[in-house]
């Protein structure tokens, strides 16, 4: 799905790329995420998360998307 419109910005939907929901004792190595929506990943409701090695890159080029000034 393509241009949906959400927070007040067209947005492509993309799945999250990671969520780790009610875990204990996790590590997460060498995980990358690129241009994700939004959101790259999450932990909830988890006790012990430890990320080693993680890279998330979410590079605008759009200058109309960028709203440097505080205005939504």
């Amino acid at each position: 799905m393509e241009g949906m419109f959400l927070l007040g910005l067209s947005a492509d939907v993309r799945p999250m790329g990671l969520t780790i929901l009610d875990a204990y004792n996790v590590v997460v190595k060498d995980f990358a995420v690129m241009q994700p929506s939004f959101w790259a990943h999450l932990a909830a409701q988890s006790e012990n998360v430890y990320y080693h090695n993680m890279y998330v890159n979410a590079t605008n080029e759009n200058p109309e998307i960028v709203r440097t000034s505080g205005e939504i």
